[in-house]
């Protein structure tokens, strides 16, 4: 079976490959880089501790 894609699907894919390569012109500095791993690592605590404690689709308040 062939794939065919529709335009809206060449379209995203043009999109996403000119990120790519925007980004492999432009990397991050070492501390953006980082900064944005910490941001990521505070959000899957959050995450995890909220499914672990109460349940998948409720919140979690930090006391």
């Amino acid at each position: 079976m062939e794939i065919v894609l529709n335009d809206y699907h060449k379209n995203v894919n043009a999109i996403k490959m000119a990120k790519v390569a925007y980004w492999k012109t432009h990397p991050l500095s070492r501390n953006e880089s980082l900064k944005r791993l910490r941001i990521l690592r505070e959000q899957r605590l959050v995450y995890t501790k909220r499914t672990a404690f109460y349940g998948k689709f409720q919140t979690y308040y930090a006391i």
